[in-house]
């Protein structure tokens, strides 16, 4: 739990992007009773929050809208009032909602015109046939898992014999 006791005025505990947001996630965890003050809403927690968790900034009725980050994320499944945690207790997830929209500002080009025929980078084998490089990708979604995804291709290059190619693979 934090180090806040209840009452105590949270001014950086939380996270709103958009002022339309009817939440804000918990940057810590929150005790029920504090005071958190996000922009221009302050408000008291009815319950703790969980760091991570969403907590109501605002009240929403049964089967109202909740946003977080500017895009709706759900429909209230009983009323949710502002200081309340929000989770699946009380959000259920909305998958026809209208309001949402992927891309709105995409546009359709026309593909380019080339004059040439369609080629292909291949490779051709000896015995005629065509054929394509395979390549092996080992990709993060997080910088702090770099290293070990340098190791994981480490275990590699020695059998594919990448060491002339990719030098960094040669470094332990």
């Amino acid at each position: 739990m934090s180090s806040h006791a209840p009452g105590a005025s949270l001014n950086s505990s939380c996270l709103r992007l958009r002022s339309d947001d009817t939440v804000a996630v918990a940057i810590e965890a929150l005790p029920a009773g504090a005071r958190v003050v996000v922009g221009d809403v302050s408000l008291v927690l009815r319950e703790d929050v969980p760091a991570g968790d969403k907590l109501a900034l605002k009240d929403v009725v049964v089967g109202g809208l909740v946003r977080k980050y500017g895009y709706v994320i759900g429909v209230a499944t009983r009323a949710i009032y502002a200081g309340e945690h929000v989770h699946t207790h009380n959000l259920a997830f909305a998958g026809a909602v209208s309001e949402r929209a992927f891309g709105p500002d995409a546009s359709v080009n026309e593909p380019a015109r080339t004059p040439r025929a369609a080629t292909f980078q291949g490779i051709v084998r000896p015995d005629g046939r065509v054929a394509t490089r395979n390549y092996i990708g080992i990709l993060t979604t997080v910088n702090c898992s770099a290293t070990v995804a340098r190791m994981v291709a480490g275990q590699f290059a020695p059998a594919l014999n990448c060491s002339r190619a990719f030098p960094m693979w040669t470094a332990s």
